[in-house]
């Protein structure tokens, strides 16, 4: 019975903290980041695709990116890292690992607020689309910042057939591509009013504007002929006992806690270890460690 309640107790104590957290990263919300661009030298050439980072307050899963990109990716493609911090210092800690690796690097928060964790996607995809989509013109993906290639892949291949691929997600009989994991043609897109809206309520953090990036998709997505779309499934694995979930894992909400995904036979992995809310008792050790190991082979 006393392990009972300490049990209680802890998970009590665990979801004070996550309410912290959550608290700091909505004041932190309101604060202005302006760090200089920086622009790659192959940023201004017409490749076949970019692969846009939405970054957040994390450099050193940044600097495991832009590694693996190198390292794995192959084909015509420009990577362009667009940072949605709300830390100035951690801003310019990824700006500063951009330039080392010669990668694209711009601040979207500006001059306006910084939307922070609780708007990482939904505002800071708008004004990814609008001011680098938009006025490039070119295919391109969008990728969380803990989204990893880690087998040798041609870039090319995902829209070699189809117009949209990636990460499919399906809720109230709507289907999208998970924002975090999906590539496009930008000429299927183009007519578009694309808008990375929510279209369901999203109340996690209370903060007029939050937004998960689900977007409005219904509009876009409704009249596309889904069978064409390359499409993967996830793959969820516990990374704290090398084994795949349970389903009362797949079920429950311990993902960033202990869990990892895959993405197109293992080609691509999804650490869920960057958002700093979350206590993951040493789990991003574990996935710095095997990301060393996979950048060693």
């Amino acid at each position: 019975m006393k392990k009972f309640f300490e049990k209680i107790k802890q998970k009590r104590e665990e979801t004070k903290k996550r309410r912290q957290k959550r608290a700091e990263a909505k004041s932190l919300s309101g604060l202005k980041i302006d760090v200089e661009p920086y622009f790659a030298t192959n940023y201004n050439n017409k490749t076949f695709i970019d692969l846009i980072t939405v970054a957040f307050n994390n450099p050193k899963i940044i600097e495991y990116q832009i590694k693996l990109f190198k390292k794995f990716i192959k084909g015509s493609y420009t990577q362009i890292i667009c940072d949605n911090s709300n830390n100035e210092e951690k801003a310019k800690a990824i700006r500063n690992i951009c330039e080392s690796h010669d990668t694209t690097y711009i601040n979207i928060t500006g001059t306006e607020k910084a939307s922070g964790f609780s708007d990482s996607h939904g505002r800071a995809l708008n004004r990814i689309y609008k001011n680098i989509v938009k006025v490039r013109q070119n295919n391109f993906a969008f990728f969380d910042h803990d989204i990893l290639p880690i087998k040798e892949l041609t870039i090319e291949d995902y829209l070699k057939n189809t117009d949209i691929a990636g990460y499919i997600v399906e809720r109230a009989n709507i289907w999208y591509p998970w924002a975090g994991f999906g590539f496009f043609k930008y000429d299927y897109l183009k007519n578009l009013k694309l808008n990375f809206r929510r279209y369901r309520i999203f109340n996690i953090f209370k903060a007029e504007g939050a937004d998960t990036g689900s977007g409005n998709w219904y509009p876009l997505y409704s009249k596309y002929d889904r069978s064409k779309v390359n499409e993967t499934k996830e793959e969820l694995w516990n990374i704290r006992e090398n084994r795949p979930a349970t389903e009362n894992e797949r079920e429950g909400k311990v993902i960033q806690e202990s869990m990892i995904q895959y993405f197109f036979d293992r080609t691509w992995l999804h650490t869920e270890c960057a958002s700093e809310w979350i206590d993951c008792k040493g789990k991003n050790e574990l996935i710095y460690k095997m990301l060393e190991e996979i950048l060693k082979d």
